[in-house]
């Protein structure tokens, strides 16, 4: 949420993206704009906010993911992905070549009750990924198997 945030407020966020950002953001700060999605949730229906449960079942309610990437760590993502689908398959040119248009933010300096509120607005994103309320230094993401979100 935070990094989304970021990114939808910010000068690289796309035309289409920004049109949505002034007319539900606008001036918000990302402690008000919590409050107001908790309030709206069908705001949490535009991509970047999308909770990341949504991602993982086809519509069909089967589990539908095989490897979960991570920004932070791409190249080992990458390497985790080889190993599911053959590291032959991942062109080397993907290696070092994602970067960030800006940076991931932290939940370190949040506001009790804004961490209080994102928490609740993904509750099930907490649940299902094992999120802590505090921020841990590593990528939880790339440790899981899809076994371990049917179990």
């Amino acid at each position: 949420f935070i990094s989304a945030y970021a990114y939808l407020t910010s000068d690289i966020c796309n035309p289409g993206d920004k049109l949505w950002a002034n007319e539900h953001i606008g001036n918000l700060s990302l402690d008000d704009f919590i409050l107001k999605l908790e309030r709206e949730q069908s705001l949490t229906g535009k991509a970047h906010l999308r909770p990341l449960h949504h991602w993982l079942f086809h519509p069909d309610g089967t589990f539908g993911l095989d490897v979960a990437l991570c920004q932070e760590s791409w190249n080992e993502s990458l390497d985790v992905l080889g190993e599911y689908l053959g590291s032959d398959r991942i062109p080397k040119e993907l290696y070092s070549s994602h970067s960030l248009q800006n940076a991931h933010n932290s939940c370190a300096e949040l506001r009790p009750e804004t961490r209080q509120a994102i928490e609740r607005v993904y509750a099930m994103d907490y649940c299902i990924f094992g999120f802590a309320s505090q921020p841990k230094k590593e990528c939880q993401q790339m440790k899981e198997t899809p076994k371990v979100f049917t179990e």
